[in-house]
């Protein structure tokens, strides 16, 4: 596939207070685990102040980011999500993950609570891919792949159509 390591994420946009306050701009990116951090947005070499290693707990903001929403280093991100509440402290101040205008803060989630995510049918989003073949990749990813993570059950659709018309956006 030419795909040497790959780590999906969670992106949404609501549900985070810093210090209390919540935040209106930018997009929240949750990565569930720290250790694949080194080809994402978030790795050490892209990183302006702050630590240069996170871990679970940790945030990472890009600039935008913390421009937007008066936050920095030391600071305290709460997100609710499924009726739990988890806390991270801003370690990190990166390079502007350049996908998002408003600006992205990283969460890295425990393998505790990746798992509380799972349990609770939250879906990734999308993942960070490092190729080792990129033609090869690109080519796998542009007529192989099938995200079959957004295949929905039948039982979420109200007639039999309504389905088929979804597998058939799916499987074209």
């Amino acid at each position: 596939t030419g795909i040497e390591m790959f780590t999906p994420y969670y992106e949404t946009s609501s549900g985070l207070t810093v210090n209390g306050s919540t935040t209106d701009k930018g997009t929240i990116i949750i990565i569930p685990n720290a250790d694949k951090l080194s080809y994402t947005p978030y790795t050490t070499s892209r990183m302006i102040d702050g630590a240069n290693t996170n871990g679970s707990g940790d945030a990472i903001v890009d600039k935008t980011y913390a421009t937007a929403n008066n936050c920095g280093i030391g600071d305290t991100a709460t997100i609710s999500i499924a009726d739990n509440s988890y806390d991270f402290t801003i370690k990190s101040v990166s390079e502007d993950n350049t996908f998002y205008k408003d600006g992205t803060i990283a969460l890295i989630f425990s393998e505790t609570q990746n798992e509380q995510l799972i349990n609770n049918g939250i879906s990734y989003s999308g993942a960070y891919v490092k190729a080792d073949d990129y033609a090869k990749c690109l080519n796998y990813l542009t007529t192989e792949y099938k995200p079959y993570g957004r295949l929905k059950d039948s039982s979420v659709f109200s007639d039999d159509a309504t389905y088929q018309q979804h597998l058939d956006n799916f499987n074209n």
